[in-house]
């Protein structure tokens, strides 16, 4: 059974409940009426998730020189070839180990590297027909990737300063996307059972639960042999490319006939008029569509700009162009934070529609808007076959709700969990083929972007660095929104586009949003027009 069917089966046993209790005022009446709405399009979608074209297996394909890459790999690679966006985009791993021993921490790696085809791959790309392809390398020789540096004759304010210098190189350094695979390993030691390692890995073939596979992986490994036990290495049943080869396949299927139920079941308007941008920004949406303002941007490269030739990239172009951005840090801890986890644990639900939830109540609030499109990024690793293997498996999803300004967070709630549910329902479905075939304007859904992060388990919320601030100059959306849940509380890392955000505007609207949502949670029968915001 899948996630999304589970989730739907755990909303409809809620909605059950709810049509128990009698109806006595007319405002219940209306809600009654909107529950045995849900309820049955929860039951249409859980029909048609049995049949949807998701549940064909990933099957193995054979090794060629040359594989046809996924979704993700296209967006990093062909993004940074054709439109040279020299971004450090890489995932940092960095360990204190009581201990080193180079020739086991090298086998450690070999192994690990051996196991995960993606870390043996690198992108090769036609300077002729403009396309981009992974290749696999059958072997990779780690002396080039590894550099061991001896701190042991330094002061420890010295030793703290270098270990911070190449945690800074780390994450300001540029693959280049050679013939190389792409990350490297550099060991700090003291000589005094101290020793810093650090993993620079390029994001486009890791992503954040990749970092939770390989720091299980590494330790276990390294584990087991320094203390000279076996090595009980579980093969993955499938590959990264053979991933690609399925997530391609499927774009073939005829998804959009599908989508558009979902999307216009909460308003028949192709898109919303306006969002929280335009608010505070001031301009209108945009009238292109993601293929007109993808052939603007690509045109100057190609040999000719023939429909033919233009439809090839749609997808594989960064999104929509970064924008100048800075950051704001927040975060939800002690009483707030475990309010949050009593709501979660009354309803049975997980803090992300919580968060759906409260982003939706939030662009209500501002500005009285009533269609609301959120963009999620998602993991699509739910098949049991991709949860052990490394790569980037990621896709942004679009969540569309309809806010009824005389519905409370309850019930709220029940319409955030649907609409995300079924919005991830198509996490199969790339976000850029997606806006293609709908014909809808990339900004359409700069509203917001939530991203969740994994963590580790066991791992608490720390202090503000200043680094949150010295390296975040872009952005893909107009706001893109890192939530991390950590044991003690939750990390919100913001990151704006200063040219429609001033600072002072994302800190009220975040201090609006932790206000607003410690007033619905301790009123959650209340509608959300008779709760208001704190002044400024």
């Amino acid at each position: 059974m899948t996630f999304e069917k589970l989730q739907l089966d755990n909303v409809l046993q809620f909605i059950d409940a709810q049509l128990e209790t009698p109806a006595l005022t007319s405002d219940e009446t209306e809600r009654r009426k909107t529950l045995l709405s849900q309820k049955t399009s929860i039951c249409t979608w859980s029909a048609w998730l049995a049949k949807s074209p998701y549940n064909t297996p990933i099957q193995t394909i054979q090794s060629m020189e040359l594989h046809e890459p996924s979704a993700a790999l296209k967006h990093f690679w062909t993004g940074f070839f054709l439109e040279k966006k020299h971004v450090p985009f890489n995932v940092i791993i960095t360990y204190d180990l009581p201990y080193f021993q180079e020739d086991i921490f090298r086998q450690t790696c070999k192994i690990i590297i051996d196991k995960h085809e993606i870390l043996r791959t690198v992108a090769v790309f036609d300077t002729t027909t403009l396309t981009v392809k992974q290749k696999i390398l059958p072997k990779v020789s780690l002396s080039s990737h590894l550099t061991i540096v001896d701190i042991s004759h330094h002061t420890e304010e010295e030793k703290l300063k270098i270990i911070q210098e190449h945690t800074d190189k780390a994450t300001d350094y540029i693959f280049e996307y050679g013939d190389e695979p792409y990350y490297y390993f550099t060991v700090l030691t003291d000589g005094n059972n101290r020793n810093f390692i650090l993993f620079n890995i390029s994001h486009s073939i890791f992503d954040g639960f990749s970092k939770i596979i390989f720091r299980r992986e590494f330790l276990a490994i390294y584990s087991a042999l320094s203390q000279q036990k076996d090595v009980n290495i579980e093969l993955p049943e499938v590959q990264y490319k053979d991933f690609s080869a399925w997530e391609n396949n499927l774009q073939n299927q005829d998804l959009k006939k599908d989508f558009q139920k979902y999307w216009c079941s909460e308003s028949d308007s192709r898109f919303p008029g306006e969002n929280l941008s335009t608010f505070y920004g001031k301009f209108k949406l945009s009238d292109y569509s993601y293929r007109e303002s993808l052939k603007r941007r690509i045109v100057p490269y190609l040999i000719n700009d023939s429909e033919e030739t233009v439809s090839a990239f749609y997808g594989v172009v960064d999104k929509a162009g970064r924008t100048a951005a800075r950051s704001y840090r927040f975060t939800i801890s002690g009483d707030k934070f475990l309010k949050l986890k009593e709501v979660c644990k009354n309803r049975s639900v997980t803090i992300y529609p919580i968060m759906i939830c409260m982003l939706n109540i939030l662009v209500y609030k501002k500005t009285n808007l009533k269609d609301v499109v959120i963009g999620s990024l998602v993991a699509i690793r739910d098949r049991p076959v991709l949860q052990k293997l490394i790569g980037c498996f990621v896709n942004t999803i679009l969540i569309r709700s309809r806010v009824n300004e005389r519905s409370n967070f309850n019930d709220l709630l029940t319409d955030a969990m649907i609409s995300s549910t079924v919005a991830s329902t198509f996490k199969y479905y790339t976000m850029s083929k997606l806006l293609d075939d709908m014909d809808i304007p990339f900004n359409t859904i700069n509203t917001m972007y939530l991203n969740m992060l994994p963590a580790l388990p066991n791992e608490a919320l720390t202090d503000f660095s200043p680094r949150h601030h010295q390296h975040t100059v872009f952005g893909h959306f107009d706001i893109d929104m890192y939530l991390q849940l950590y044991t003690n509380g939750l990390e919100f890392m913001c990151h704006y586009d200063i040219n429609i955000y001033t600072r002072e505007a994302i800190v009220t609207l975040f201090e609006d949003f932790i206000h607003l949502m410690e007033l619905c949670m301790d009123n959650p029968h209340t509608p959300i027009d008779d709760i208001v915001c704190q002044e400024a």
